[in-house]
């Protein structure tokens, strides 16, 4: 099965304007063609096309029906180090934002080995201090020969992707640095050991709408602020190593922040520390200050996620993980929560899976918060069974029971079902459906359902030594 078998379902167009190009059912057509073309011995290149038909009341609070084909195609071609790529969109439905005819990559990657670097032009995806979206503009890559030491300076223009809180504005441009460190250093006094270190640094000037400003005189609406530009600052940092203690053993740390230079503000910051007591037990803390996705529709474990929030806000965690024998992990632990605009809260979270059976994989959480007269309690089980190496049967269900001063008390029951089937080597079929109530008035039972065919291409040749 490929890694991409079990996402039944891609994410729903978010509203953007439509971006119709003719050339895309060409692509799309091309994409076909190619499987069954003959080409050079150092051409390699493999893809997908899917189909799919999907109903669903998310966006519309109404019966919303459209189909789409979502054409991959990746290209590599190791003796002139190039590479390319294009993900293709074709979608229809009876609602103006369900059509939609665009690119989500389409880009070419050229490789000079005689200065480490690699240069790529076109449309591609980009993780950085915006988040995570499509740039239409141009990187380039250097690598050391150790392959420690990286640096990448980008610019373009960014592209709001699917379902995801990121980057939409006129430009962007920044650098991004990284670096890997063994030092196999040891304290001689307190015999602590770093074995490994590794550092990320970024700098980033964008302009157009900032994604991550919210309106201040309203900051739980949706509303954003448009701005002339902005600077940002990002550092990451993961460092691993051995305690002195008996019965403390391997450490890692990480630290992520962004920091926004023309405001003066803190945007995002996670600490995070796990040490292990022994092979079999854990225990994690960690530390956000951060703004939840507005814009994303959320996972269905998400949907009932007690932690789940608007605004700026801090949460600390506390938990202990252990595993009994090869099969049996559980965790427990604490939350305590700090909303900017609002009260603070504590509460719990816990968890148990079992991989006993080969086969068949379950597991079993409970969260709860309480903030000032608000509380939220939720269950949540999943079961995963594995008929065999062509058939699989995901079943979710979710229970929350919600509280809250100004909206009375609420019931949300749900359940999420998945199956994939191959139907051969390269033809995998995909079936979801989704469905969740709520006993309060006003709020709107939501439903999903959508079948998925998606057929796999490959005409990779293994390198042959003259």
């Amino acid at each position: 099965m490929h890694k991409d078998d079990n996402n039944v379902m891609p994410a729903v167009f978010n509203g953007a304007p439509v971006n119709k190009q003719p050339y895309a059912h060409a692509l799309c057509s091309f994409f076909m063609l190619l499987s069954f073309c003959k080409t050079s011995h150092a051409d390699n290149w493999h893809g997908s096309i899917t189909t799919k038909l999907q109903v669903d009341n998310r966006l519309t609070k109404d019966e919303s029906v459209f189909a789409e084909a979502i054409g991959r195609f990746e290209y590599d071609n190791k003796q002139y180090d190039l590479k390319g790529g294009a993900d293709v969109l074709l979608r229809g439905g009876n609602y103006d934002f369900n059509t939609r005819q665009d690119f989500y990559r389409l880009f070419l990657q050229k490789g000079f080995s005689a200065i480490n670097t690699t240069v790529k032009l076109g449309r591609f995806e980009q993780t950085d201090a915006m988040g995570f979206y499509t740039l239409n503009g141009l990187s380039a890559v250097y690598q050391n020969d150790k392959k420690d030491l990286s640096v990448e300076v980008y610019a373009g223009k960014p592209q709001r992707f699917d379902d995801l809180q990121s980057a939409k504005g006129n430009m962007v441009a920044g650098v991004k640095g990284f670096w890997h460190y063994e030092p196999k250093w040891q304290s001689e006094f307190a015999k602590l050991s770093i074995d490994a270190l590794d550092i990320r640094l970024g700098y980033q000037y964008f302009e157009g709408q900032d994604m991550s400003r919210y309106n201040p005189s309203n900051p739980a609406s949706n509303q954003l602020i448009s701005t002339a530009g902005g600077h940002k600052l990002s550092l990451g940092a993961n460092v691993s190593g051995q305690l002195p203690s008996a019965w403390l053993k391997k450490y890692e740390s990480r630290l992520i922040g962004i920091y926004r230079l023309d405001t003066n503000t803190v945007e995002d910051l996670q600490v995070e520390t796990q040490v292990d007591v022994n092979a079999k037990t854990r225990i994690r803390g960690s530390y956000e200050y951060y703004n939840p996705n507005r814009f994303a529709n959320p996972t269905f474990r998400e949907q009932f996620y007690s932690q789940q929030g608007f605004g700026k806000q801090q949460l600390l965690r506390v938990s202990v993980h252990h595993q009994w024998q090869d099969y049996f992990t559980a965790f427990l632990g604490g939350i305590h929560s700090a909303q900017v605009t609002g009260d603070d809260g504590y509460g719990f979270n816990g968890g148990i899976s079992s991989r006993y059976f080969r086969n068949y994989n379950v597991s079993f959480e409970v969260d709860h918060l309480h903030i000032n007269q608000d509380k939220a309690t939720a269950f949540y089980l999943k079961n995963e069974y594995f008929v065999n190496s062509r058939n699989s049967v995901m079943l979710s269900l979710a229970l929350r029971n919600e509280e809250k001063q100004l909206n009375g008390e609420n019931w949300a029951k749900g359940a999420e079902a998945r199956w994939n089937y191959m139907l051969k080597n390269n033809i995998v079929l995909g079936v979801t459906a989704k469905y969740i109530s709520n006993s309060r008035d006003g709020l709107s039972d939501e439903f999903l359902a959508a079948v998925q065919v998606t057929y796999y291409f490959d005409n990779f040749k293994p390198k042959i030594e003259q």
